[in-house]
Order: structure tokens, then C-alpha cells, then sequence
């Protein structure tokens, strides 16, 4: 398999998109968020590493899956709302999982998929917000003969 990091983004944009409630999808950050649920999925860092003598090298992709809505005053509506999207984007992104490693090499394989980032302060609604974000992190392994 050849490094690539555009085919893993391609298909956790696909498999966003297709999550019922998700009013748009976008590639990268938009400049703004709707009042309606979007997502947003762009690259995070990487972690290259060395896996064998033979020139085997592994890289390790973090893509960045945020959801947000709009909170337009009423903020449950925005909290019912992430809630349902990140359980249903939880079941599909383990589904692929299964589907990706039954196809090795095509697009590489989801080693972790981390809700966790969703606990920094930031990403909490506070009062004079707008909108309200939640960052789930996939991290993605592709390997290559260097």
C-alpha cells in the first residue's frame, strides 16, 4: 500500500454524509456553522514510524470528525442533537472498520477512534455561544515499503 492521505478523508467524509440528521458535510473547516446539524472533517497530525529493517514504515493519521449545531437559543436542541449524531457515527465508523480490514490496502486501518477530545473546556456550551462543537479523532494506519 502507498501512503494516502486523501481516500481515508473521502470515506470518513462518505460515511458522515451518510448519517441520517447531518444537514451538510464539509471538507475542511467551514467558515461558519448553520443551525442545523454539520460536520466538518479535516487532517490532524501524524505520527511516522519505523516498523522494520526492511523498510516497512507505518504512518498514523489523525482525521479530525467535528460535528456542530447551531444553538440559536435553544440549547437541548443542539445537545439531543450531537447526542444522536456522535451514537450513530460511532456504529458506522466501527462498521467500517470491519469493511476496511476485510479489504486490506485500500484505504488502511482505523486504529482508534477517541470521543475524548469532546472533554476539553472549550468545546463546552457556554453562555453567549452560538453554536456548539463535538471533536471525535480517527486515527487511520497505512504502511509502506520505503
Amino acid at each position: 500500500m502507498a501512503l494516502d492521505l486523501v481516500s481515508p478523508l473521502e470515506e470518513i467524509i462518505s460515511i458522515v454524509a451518510g448519517l441520517e440528521g447531518v444537514h451538510q458535510v464539509y471538507a475542511g473547516i467551514p467558515k461558519g456553522v448553520s443551525k442545523q446539524l454539520v460536520a466538518f472533517v479535516s487532517l490532524g497530525g501524524q505520527a511516522i514510524s519505523d516498523k522494520a529493517s526492511g523498510g516497512l514504515v507505518e504512518r498514523t493519521v489523525r482525521y479530525r470528525v467535528m460535528f456542530g449545531y447551531g444553538v440559536d437559543g435553544i440549547p437541548e436542541d443542539a445537545e439531543v442533537a450531537l447526542a444522536t449524531i456522535v451514537d450513530r457515527f460511532l456504529v458506522a465508523i466501527y462498521a467500517a472498520r470491519q469493511s476496511w480490514a476485510q479489504t486490506p490496502g485500500t484505504f488502511g486501518t482505523i486504529r482508534s477512534v477517541d470521543p475524548s477530545p469532546a472533554d476539553d473546556p472549550a468545546y463546552a456550551l457556554w453562555p453567549g455561544h452560538e453554536y456548539r462543537l463535538y471533536p471525535i479523532t480517527v486515527s487511520v494506519a497505512q504502511r509502506m515499503v520505503a
